[in-house]
């Protein structure tokens, strides 16, 4: 598209709403307005002026001849149109003598060369003079800068116009971006809580509260155990202490970050291990022990479920969010928290997932389970004699080894037994 006048070219990029880089407008402004204009040497200009070459002499005096500032060859006389051009040895320009080995291969010849700054080349063909004698008009090179002089001017004012136009939407929108934001406010409580509703719909009763880790849960919404003969019928037959019992605990780190510890194993072995766990590891019990269908998959299944509500949150957020910069991503928001979320989920301090959020999950995907059935892990009734036997090798780990230890191991097996307890009470409500 052709333009009578800069201005209407300018305006043009404006109401288009193009970002024309520097050198694409230098590139049209050359082609509509100032095609007279030589500027074929601006490639070779451009890499004359590179960077490391800025201050050094690199510029051989033989480039003034190649551009029709200096006609003679002699050493004299490159000195004096040096001078002419008001450009001082050992600032804008030194002397180099190389040796050259002479076309008979007999001897040598010193040859005097001058090496240039490149701020002083482009000086010198700025105050170059059209004389006798020369090769091209060198005048032409002056044209060139002023014209680079009017590109910048001309730059310049687009850049302001821009600023200018965006300054004035950004008033205009103000008013807008605030109802936006109480609109998204509103839309994304609406969301989560529907996200909630769908996602505890399987269960027969809300988790209302718990007052702290410490009790593991207050209230928790419990599956009817009226169906524990199913499970044993939904899975392949296998000795009751082979199958494999799941159970939560968790362990609060010196930096407040949560982690959480998914025990998997057969039924001969999970009280022990567990035991271990809270007695010399410092877990608390989140969820006892229990067998059901499906049980091996609720680690991995609550974690595919903490990343869809993340997934949620992050679109939500993008209904109204501007600029690519400004998008969130379930993988962003996981990498900016620093959550992890695995089959041993890590919760640390974040706006987007609680400590209940991770519990609440938990229990949603056992209430999911196959059949909705489980069974509870009963404590060994040969437990105190298993404690005696291994005294010895506890003693070793426990904090305070004396005859105590025995009712220390066994108050850790009460907690087990009291989390049963509260579960059963529960299930039969």
């Amino acid at each position: 598209m052709m333009f009578d006048t800069i201005k209407a070219y300018i305006d043009n990029l404006i109401s288009t709403d193009r970002d024309a880089t520097l050198h694409d407008f230098m590139k049209e402004l050359h082609d509509q307005f100032y095609s007279d204009i030589d500027i074929g040497f601006m490639n070779d200009f451009m890499d004359i002026d590179k960077e490391e070459n800025e201050g050094k002499f690199v510029i051989p005096h033989q480039k003034l001849i190649d551009y029709g500032v200096a006609t003679s060859e002699r050493s004299a006389n490159i000195k004096d149109r040096l001078k002419s051009l008001g450009l001082e040895q050992d600032i804008d320009y030194t002397l180099l003598d190389v040796q050259q080995r002479n076309s008979n291969g007999r001897g040598s010849t010193t040859s005097k060369i001058y090496m240039l700054t490149p701020g002083a080349f482009f000086l010198a063909l700025q105050r170059a003079q059209r004389r006798k004698n020369q090769t091209s008009d060198p005048t032409i090179y002056a044209k060139y800068f002023l014209f680079l002089q009017r590109v910048v001017k001309y730059y310049d004012t687009y850049q302001i116009r821009k600023l200018e136009l965006l300054d004035i939407k950004n008033k205009g929108t103000i008013s807008s971006l605030e109802k936006k934001l109480e609109q998204f406010h509103k839309e994304s409580m609406e969301v989560l809580q529907e996200t909630k509703q769908a996602a505890t719909e399987a269960r027969d009763e809300t988790i209302k509260t718990r007052k702290t880790l410490d009790d593991a849960m207050d209230s928790m919404d419990m599956m009817h155990v009226d169906f524990v003969e199913t499970a044993y019928h939904s899975t392949a037959i296998v000795q009751d202490g082979k199958k494999t019992n799941f159970a939560l605990t968790s362990i609060v780190e010196d930096d407040g970050t949560i982690k959480f510890k998914t025990w998997r194993t057969q039924k001969d072995r999970m009280f022990d291990v567990l035991l271990d766990a809270l007695a010399f590891d410092g877990h608390e019990l989140v969820i006892p022990p229990m067998y059901f269908a499906g049980a091996t998959n609720v680690p991995i299944a609550t974690a595919n479920k903490l990343k869809m509500n993340l997934d949620t949150i992050a679109k939500i957020h993008n209904r109204i969010a501007t600029g690519r910069k400004n998008k969130w991503s379930m993988s962003g928001l996981i990498k900016s928290t620093g959550l992890k979320l695995n089959s041993n989920p890590v919760w640390v301090p974040n706006p987007h997932i609680s400590v209940s959020d991770i519990v609440n999950t938990y229990l949603d995907v056992i209430s999911d389970s196959q059949s909705r059935a489980f069974q509870l892990m009963e404590v060994p009734k040969d437990f105190e004699d298993t404690v005696k036997d291994r005294r010895t090798a506890y003693k070793k780990r426990v904090a305070h080894a004396t005859g105590d230890t025995k009712k220390y191991l066994q108050d850790m097996a009460k907690t087990i037994q009291d989390a049963y307890v509260a579960y059963s009470q529960k299930a039969k409500e």
